[in-house]
């Protein structure tokens, strides 16, 4: 019983190590195509990327299961190479699916980013334009308040100028008894030697009733500013002279102040034997020489910018 027991067991173990010596044979003699591993490893680049595995994931799914099947040793090898082949095409279908895809979403985004690009310009164009023409409108709201500016001012100037003219003929009228002349400079009035002593800057009383009816017609005309200047021959030396025409203006100025005249309103000033009226040879020409001229300044319109 026992000897068969053993025979029965043995037998099972040889037929077991035949199955066994069999099975190995074939696996031995099933190979894998190398190009499953150029598929494999262009399938992980592929999966790897995160730029082109989002664009074409079902196709990188069916290359994975390509790719799968073509890894499993097959005793065909007409058959292996056949699934390679199919696992090579599916991966670079699959890559070139997501090379196109993210192609064009580039163009998208590059056509998105030049509308952008077009809708900025645009704004900016539009925005430079308002702000041109608001610039503009400025610009002529400022010219028109110019202009009516430099209206008013020029019929301002043009009202002060007649009413200066106006009151320059006013004083002419009221000088008149003074033989006064109308010159460059202003009203010009003249006293000869009569207002003197020989020698002297002490005003002769005979001259006061002139220079207080003077007094009462620039009284009406406060702004008005008189010079007096003192001439003298020559007769004596330069510097004495000089000095008598400075007393004699002097004089006459401190009349007048006494009067009520500002005495900022006048000013005086002594030209000796500078500035004669005729000659100095005779007693006659001497005599126009020796003088005071008041000179009543013109009243200008101001004229404001």
């Amino acid at each position: 019983m026992n000897t068969r027991y053993r025979m029965t067991r043995l037998a099972s173990a040889m037929a077991l190590g035949m199955g066994v010596l069999s099975l190995l044979a074939c696996q031995s003699a099933m190979k894998v195509d190398p190009a499953v591993g150029v598929a494999r490893a262009e399938l992980t680049d592929l999966q790897s990327s995160p730029k082109l595995a989002r664009h074409a994931q079902s196709a990188i799914a069916e290359a994975e299961v390509a790719v799968v099947a073509a890894e499993k040793p097959q005793k065909d090898a007409a058959v292996q190479s056949h699934l390679a082949y199919l696992a090579t095409n599916k991966v670079r279908s699959a890559r070139a699916l997501a090379t196109a895809r993210s192609a064009e979403d580039n163009l998208k985004d590059a056509s998105t980013q030049r509308d952008q690009m077009r809708l900025t310009a645009r704004t900016q164009e539009a925005n430079q334009a308002h702000a041109q023409a608001d610039s503009a409108r400025k610009q002529t709201t400022a010219a028109q308040l110019e202009t009516t500016q430099a209206n008013e001012r020029a019929a301002s100037f043009e009202q002060q100028a007649s009413s200066a003219n106006a009151r320059n003929s006013d004083l002419e009228h009221e000088l008149a008894f003074l033989n006064a002349r109308k010159t460059d400079r202003g009203i010009v009035f003249t006293l000869g030697d009569v207002l003197f002593a020989t020698g002297k800057s002490d005003l002769r009383s005979g001259a006061m009733a002139n220079f207080d009816r003077l007094a009462e017609t620039l009284k009406k005309q406060p702004d008005r500013h008189i010079t007096i200047e003192g001439h003298t021959d020559s007769v004596g030396s330069e510097s004495l002279n000089l000095a008598l025409s400075q007393k004699r203006a002097d004089a006459v100025k401190d009349y007048l102040v006494g009067r009520g005249i500002p005495t900022d309103n006048v000013s005086t000033t002594g030209k000796g034997e500078s500035a004669p009226l005729a000659s100095n040879d005779n007693s006659s020409g001497r005599q126009k020489n020796r003088r005071v001229e008041v000179i009543i300044e013109n009243e200008a319109a101001t004229s404001t910018r």
